[in-house]
C-alpha cells in the first residue's frame, strides 16, 4: 500500500473527488495487506456508515457517497473525505467548492496486540538493513491502550550490541511514566524528555540526530522544540547489518524478546531516515500539516507488507474518526439505557465528565454516529438547556453555545432541554428539544478519557486498579485496565434482552482470574461502590466490595459514584445523596489478625512504654465515718499508642472523633483501689473512646475502600474514657473532730503488666465538680508514683477539710452562752441562793442535754474527740459554778445567831496544860464574808474558763494547719 502525500488543487465538486489519479492507485494497491477493523473503541471509532441521499442543509455541499465497493477500495479514505469536505465550510448545493490546495494523506495505522495479551512475539520486523549512518531522524505517532513495564516502539540491534544496555549501534525510543527517552550506539546518546505519556492520547514525536555536529533535536505536539548538545563522547557512527523491530525489545538480534518489554497500541506513520530533519519538518509532522516527499527514507509503511514480517496478533487497522489527524478532540461514551436528564447528568459526572455538546460539526456527525449505532431510541440528551432571557446555554456553566445544529428555528420553553434526533443522517440539523422527565439515552463527554480508579483489592491483586472506557461489548462502553485488565458486559442473550447479564472483570492472560459484579438492578454500572464475587485472586475473599471512582485527590466518593469534599466525610450531615458518606464512619481500623490479648509493640523500642491517665474527680456522694468508706463520681481517661492500628478521618477537635466501640481493641486494664490496696467497688456509669489527631495522614491506600484520610496508630492517641462511682475505703483520724483534715487514697494500678513494660504516669488532675460535700470541702490533691509488688501505679491523696462551721454554731456558740448564763448567778443577790442555783442547774442540765444530742449524731470512738473535750469542759465547768453557789450558800446558814454572823474569824490558839506566863498567844486571819467570796469568783472563773478556752484553741488550731 502506498503512502499517498498529495496536494490537491479542488477546482470541482468533491463528489468527483473519487475519480482522482492517485485514488486509482490506492485502489489498486489497498488489497495488498491485511486490513482488520476493531471492535468499536471509543473515541477511535470506525468511519461512518455511507452517508444516504438526503436534501443538504442550508450552505451545505452535497456530500460524496461511498458505496459498498467503493468502501471495500477505500476503507482509509472516505471518512478522511467525509473531514475534508467539513473542513471547506457551507457551499451552495451545486456551487463548485473554492479552490483550496491541502494535502490529503492516506495514512497506515498498525494495531499491536489485538487480544491485548502482553506477548514477546507481536509487533513488526522490517525485512530491509540499514547502512552505516552519521545522521538518523525518526518520527512516529503512537496511541497507547496499555501500558507495559517497558513500552518500546523502535528496537534496533546488532550482534555485538543488545537493546538493553544501549550498546553500539542499537536506536532505542522507549516511553514509560511521564518521560520519553532516546538511546543510540552503545549508550554514547542516550537522552531522556519530560512530557506526559497518558494512555489512549496520541502522541506525536520526532527525534533527529546528527553524529558529526553533537546534537540531538526533539519535537513534540505538545511543545516547542529542543535541541540539545551531546555530553558524553560522540559514536562514530550507527553501525550497519542489524535488525529493527517495532513494538518489542530485543536483547539479542531477532530474540529475547519479553511480554513485560512490548507495545499494546496504535502505531501510525512510523517514518526513519538517514538523514537529520530540520526543525520546521519536525513541526509540521507532529502538528500534522504538510509533510512528505522526504528524501533519505529508509523506513516508513507504505508496501507494508512486503518491506515488514507481522507477529502474531498485529495487523493493519482503519481507525476513521480516530486517526490522529483527524483532530477529535472530544472522548465519548454512549450509554443504551434510557434515562430522564437529571440522572443522565448525575451518571456523566459521576464518570468525571458531563452530558455531551458538539462544539463543531465534526463532533456532532460523531455523536450522531453513535447514536445510530447504540441508541435504539430515537433521541439522546445533549448538555444544552432553556435560560429566560439567554435562549439556549450550556448546561452547568451557562456559557453560551459555541455551535449549535437546530433542526428547525427553536422557540425557547421553560424547564426544556436539547436533543439529539439519531434517526437523522449524518451530516444534517439534528438538534431538537424535550422536558427533563423524558428518558432518553445518555451520552457523556469529556475532555480526557474517562477514567476510574478502583479501590478496596489488596496490594498484591492481580487486578488493574485503573481503567478507562475504550470500546463496546455486547454494545455497552467496556473498560480498558492500564495494564493487563479488562471490564465487560456479559449479555446472557443480547438479541433477546441486552439489560440482562452482569459485568465481568478478568485479565485477558488469566481469564479464570476474574470478579463478577453482583446486579443491584437491570442498569447498574461499575461506578460507585457494589459486591463483586472475586476468583482465583491473590487478595483474600470470594465476595467483597469494591469502588470504582472518577473523584480526584481530596474527594469523597459517595455509593452511587458521585464526589463530595473529603472534609464532609463522617461530619454528622448527610451530603451525599445515598448517605454513604455517614456510613463507615469508626475511626479504628483494625486489621486482621489483630489479637487484643497482645499488647502493642513499642514504639520506637522504648522501655517501657507509657500509659498516660488523666484523673477528674467530678462529686462526692456520701462520707461514711463510721463504715470508714467514701463514695466518690470520678472521670478516669486513659491514652496510650498502638501501632498495629491505623485510625481514619480525624478531626482537630477530638471530641468529633468518636470510636463507638473499643472491645476488639487492647485495652490497658487499670485496678482502682482504697486504703491498705481493697479494691473498690466500682459502678461504670459512662463509656466515651475518641481519637486524639496528633500526627500527620498518611498516603492515600486504595487497598481501602473509601478516600478516608489514614492515620497511623503509632503517632495518635487511643483515648478511653470511663465514669465512675467508686466506693472506697479510707480510714478517718477523728481526733481533731469537727476541725480535722482526713486524707483519702486512691490508688490506680496497671494489672497484669510489670513495670519494665509499662508505667502509669498521670498527666492532669483535679476536681471540676462541687468540691464541698455537706461536711467535709476538698483542699487538696496529692499524686505519687510508686510500684506496687512490681506493678505501675499512682497514688492520689484526697485531702478532705471539715466544714466546722455548723460544730461553732450548734454547739461551741450555744455551750458558750450556757456557761455565760451560769456565770451570771454570781451576779445575782447572794442571799437569793435559790434562784441562783436553779438558773445554774438548769444551764448545766441544758447543756448536758445538747451534749447528749450532739453526740448521737456523731462517731463513736474509743478516744476523745476534740469536741468531746470542750463539752467536758463546759460541762465540768458548769457544774462547778453550781458547787460554789451551794458553798456560799452552806457558809451562810453555819453562821447564823453568832456575833460575826456570816462571818468565819481565828482569834487565837492556846495549848491546854499551860496558863499564864508561859503559854504563848497564836495570832490569827480575820474571817472572808459571803460576799467576798462571791467577788472572788467572779474573777476565778473566767480566769480559769479562759485559761481553758486559750489551750483548746491552741490544739484547734494546731489540727487546722494539719
Amino acid at each position: 500500500m502506498q503512502f499517498l502525500h498529495t496536494a490537491i488543487h479542488l477546482q470541482k465538486p468533491i463528489a468527483h473527488l473519487n475519480d482522482s489519479p492517485f485514488l486509482q492507485q490506492f485502489k489498486k494497491t489497498s488489497n495488498k495487506f491485511p486490513v482488520h477493523i476493531p471492535p468499536h473503541p471509543i473515541p477511535f471509532l470506525p468511519h461512518p456508515p455511507p452517508h444516504t441521499p438526503h436534501s443538504p442543509l442550508p450552505n451545505t455541499p452535497r456530500q460524496p457517497e461511498c458505496h459498498p465497493p467503493q468502501r471495500q477500495a477505500i476503507t482509509v479514505l472516505c471518512p478522511l473525505i467525509d473531514l475534508l469536505i467539513l473542513s471547506f465550510g457551507r457551499a451552495k448545493e451545486g456551487s463548485a467548492v473554492p479552490e483550496v490546495e491541502m494535502a490529503v494523506r492516506l495514512s497506515v495505522v498498525v494495531h499491536l496486540q489485538t487480544d491485548g495479551v502482553a506477548r514477546g512475539d507481536s509487533g513488526l520486523t522490517w525485512r530491509g538493513t540499514f547502512p552505516q549512518m552519521t545522521q538518523v531522524s525518526v518520527c512516529f505517532r503512537v496511541f497507547l491502550l496499555q501500558t507495559r513495564e517497558t513500552n518500546y516502539v523502535v528496537s534496533y540491534a546488532i550482534e555485538s550490541h543488545s537493546n538493553e544496555i544501549f550498546v553500539e549501534p542499537v536506536t532505542v525510543v522507549k516511553i514509560a511514566g511521564q518521560e520519553i527517552r532516546f538511546g543510540c550506539c552503545g549508550d554514547k546518546v542516550y537522552q531522556t524528555f519530560g512530557m506526559d505519556v497518558p494512555l489512549m492520547t496520541w502522541i506525536q514525536v520526532c527525534f533527529s540526530l546528527d553524529i558529526g555536529a553533537r546534537t540531538l533535536r526533539f519535537q513534540s505536539s505538545e511543545q516547542e522544540g529542543v535541541a540539545m548538545s551531546l555530553s558524553r563522547s560522540p559514536p562514530e557512527s550507527v553501525s550497519a547489518g542489524g535488525l529493527l523491530m517495532l513494538g518489542q525489545d530485543q536483547d539479542t538480534v531477532g530474540g529475547s524478546t519479553e511480554a513485560a518489554q512490548s507495545l499494546h497500541g496504535y502505531l501510525q506513520d512510523l517514518v526513519i531516515l538517514n538523514r537529520s530533519l530540520s526543525g520546521a519538518e519536525m513541526k509540521a509532522f507532529t502538528a500534522c500539516a504538510r509533510w512528505g516527499g522526504w528524501a533519505s527514507v529508509l523506513v516508513d509503511f507504505r508496501n507494508i507488507e512486503e518491506a515488514f514480517s507481522f507477529g502474531a496478533v498485529t495487523s493493519v487497522v482503519d481507525l476513521g474518526y480516530g486517526d490522529a489527524c483527524v483532530g477529535l478532540r472530544v472522548n465519548v461514551a454512549l450509554f443504551p439505557e434510557t434515562r430522564d436528564f437529571q440522572s443522565s447528568r448525575f451518571f456523566c459526572e459521576a464518570l468525571g465528565g458531563s452530558v455531551v455538546l458538539p462544539r463543531r460539526q465534526l463532533e456532532n456527525d460523531y455523536v450522531t454516529y453513535l447514536g445510530k449505532k447504540y441508541c435504539e431510541g430515537a433521541r439522546m440528551w445533549l448538555g444544552a438547556e432553556y435560560q429566560p432571557g439567554r435562549e439556549y446555554v450550556e448546561t452547568g456553566t451557562n456559557h453560551t453555545l459555541a455551535y449549535e445544529s437546530w433542526d428547525h428555528e427553536v422557540k425557547g420553553m421553560d424547564n426544556s432541554f436539547a436533543v439529539l434526533y439519531t434517526k437523522r443522517a449524518i451530516g444534517e440539523r439534528n438538534w431538537g428539544i424535550s422536558t427533563p422527565e423524558r428518558k432518553l439515552c445518555t451520552t457523556c463527554g469529556h475532555t480526557e478519557p474517562f477514567a476510574l480508579k478502583v479501590r478496596g483489592l489488596c496490594k498484591e491483586t492481580k487486578f488493574d486498579k485503573k481503567f478507562l472506557i475504550h470500546s463496546y461489548s455486547n454494545r455497552k462502553p467496556a473498560f480498558v485496565g492500564f495494564v493487563s485488565s479488562n471490564l465487560t458486559w456479559i449479555a446472557y442473550n443480547i438479541t433477546q434482552d441486552l439489560f440482562a447479564g452482569y459485568w465481568r472483570l478478568f485479565l485477558t492472560a488469566r481469564p479464570d482470574i476474574q470478579a463478577e459484579m453482583v446486579m443491584e438492578t437491570r442498569y447498574s454500572y461499575p461506578v460507585g461502590t457494589h459486591t463483586w464475587a472475586v476468583s482465583n485472586d491473590i487478595c483474600a475473599g470470594d465476595v467483597k466490595k469494591l469502588k470504582f471512582t472518577t473523584c480526584g485527590a481530596g474527594m469523597f466518593t459517595c455509593d452511587d459514584g458521585s464526589c463530595v469534599n473529603v472534609t464532609l466525610r463522617c461530619d454528622k450531615k448527610v451530603d451525599c445523596a445515598d448517605s454513604s458518606d455517614e456510613e463507615r464512619c469508626n475511626p479504628v481500623l483494625i486489621p486482621a489478625g489483630y489479637d487484643r490479648a497482645i499488647p502493642p509493640p513499642f514504639i520506637e523500642h522504648t522501655f517501657p512504654a507509657d500509659i498516660v491517665i488523666e484523673v477528674d474527680f467530678r462529686f462526692i456522694r456520701t462520707i461514711q465515718i463510721s463504715d470508714f468508706s467514701l463514695s466518690l463520681d470520678l472521670r478516669l481517661s486513659r491514652r496510650w499508642k498502638d501501632g498495629r492500628l491505623r485510625f481514619r478521618n480525624l478531626r482537630a477537635n477530638m471530641s468529633q472523633n468518636v470510636v463507638e466501640d473499643l472491645r476488639q481493641v487492647w485495652l490497658p486494664e487499670l485496678t482502682l483501689a482504697g486504703a491498705d490496696h481493697l479494691v473498690a467497688d466500682a459502678n461504670e456509669r459512662k463509656e466515651l473512646n475518641f481519637v486524639d489527631r496528633q500526627g500527620q495522614p498518611l498516603e492515600d491506600d486504595d487497598a481501602e475502600l473509601d478516600e478516608d484520610q489514614l492515620y497511623s496508630g503509632a503517632q495518635n492517641d487511643l483515648i478511653a474514657v470511663r465514669e465512675y462511682t467508686l466506693q472506697l475505703q479510707c480510714y478517718y483520724n477523728l481526733a481533731h473532730y469537727p476541725f480535722d483534715t482526713q486524707r483519702c487514697p486512691l490508688y490506680i494500678i496497671l494489672a497484669k503488666y510489670t513495670s519494665d513494660l509499662f508505667i502509669v504516669r498521670i498527666n492532669k488532675f483535679g476536681f471540676s465538680g462541687n468540691q464541698r460535700h455537706h461536711e467535709y470541702v476538698v483542699r487538696d490533691i496529692f499524686v505519687t508514683n510508686l510500684t506496687l509488688d512490681n506493678y505501675a501505679a499512682q497514688r492520689l491523696e484526697l485531702v478532705l477539710r471539715n466544714q466546722y462551721i455548723y460544730y461553732i454554731s450548734a454547739a461551741y456558740v450555744p455551750s458558750c452562752m450556757l456557761l455565760v448564763i451560769s456565770y451570771l448567778t454570781y451576779f445575782f443577790d447572794v442571799e437569793d441562793f435559790s434562784n441562783r442555783v436553779t438558773v445554774a442547774l438548769t444551764s448545766l442540765l441544758v447543756l448536758a442535754t445538747l451534749f447528749s444530742e450532739l453526740v448521737g449524731g456523731l462517731p463513736k470512738t474509743s478516744y476523745l474527740k476534740l469536741i468531746d473535750v470542750w463539752f467536758l469542759g463546759c460541762i465540768v465547768a458548769s457544774f462547778l459554778m453550781v458547787m460554789c453557789l451551794v458553798i456560799i450558800d452552806k457558809r451562810k446558814k453555819e453562821g447564823v445567831g453568832k456575833k460575826f454572823a456570816g462571818q468565819w474569824a481565828v482569834t487565837s490558839v492556846e495549848p491546854q496544860g499551860k496558863v499564864g506566863g508561859g503559854a504563848k498567844k497564836a495570832r490569827g486571819c480575820r474571817g472572808v464574808s459571803r460576799t467576798q467570796l462571791n467577788a472572788v469568783l467572779k474573777i476565778a472563773i473566767p480566769v480559769v474558763f479562759g485559761a481553758f478556752v486559750i489551750l483548746y484553741c491552741a490544739f484547734v488550731m494546731n489540727a487546722l494547719s494539719g
